[in-house]
């Protein structure tokens, strides 16, 4: 591994010095307005971009699962994020998590209802639906198999060191060839 060159005529880089931070000192007249306020902060002082969330919304969202909307539909309607919409909102708002939760049981009832009603007239493509499903509701609609293996009479399998019997074959063998080949 090759190590650094150190060359001493080459200048190091110059770095700025550090500054050290302000001590802010309000005004007495701040002062004197913040001891109005019981919060350390006033509420005007609000930080951050503001929410776009409507507590409206969560009657939309339960019509929009009615009629078999996604989250990313949703999301998309509101002008947000999935996650604002799956994760964000639910933790903020509990009458959004609330909605969001019967949205999501009318969404699944609207997408089976419409395969029901496909089979009846005959106008489904089943490996399509069936697909479809899998995909929204993995929870309910996931295709699972169980393979047990089980040895004689139901009883656990009986595994056989191969290795070992087959190293016995060859010292037998061995031993019989060398019994010929000395008579």
């Amino acid at each position: 591994m090759a190590t650094p060159k150190t060359d001493k005529s080459i200048p190091r880089v110059a770095r700025p010095p550090k500054r050290k931070p302000s001590k802010y000192v309000p005004s007495p007249a701040r002062v004197e307005m913040m001891k109005t306020f019981a919060e350390p902060f006033p509420t005007i002082y609000k930080v951050g971009r503001p929410t776009l969330y409507d507590p409206e919304f969560c009657d939309v969202v339960i019509r929009m699962g009615g009629e078999g909307c996604s989250t990313v539909e949703m999301a998309g309607y509101f002008g947000v994020t999935r996650t604002t919409v799956e994760t964000d909102w639910p933790e903020k708002y509990p009458e959004f998590s609330a909605a969001l939760h019967t949205a999501k049981v009318l969404c699944q009832s609207w997408w089976e209802r419409t395969g029901r009603q496909g089979a009846v007239t005959g106008e489904l493509n089943a490996p399509i639906w069936t697909k479809n499903m899998t995909a929204r509701f993995r929870k309910d609609w996931i295709d699972t198999s169980r393979t047990e293996h089980t040895g004689a009479d139901g009883g656990p399998v009986v595994v056989e060191d191969r290795a070992k019997s087959l190293v016995e074959r060859i010292l037998a063998n061995a031993g019989k060839l060398g019994g010929k080949e000395a008579e």
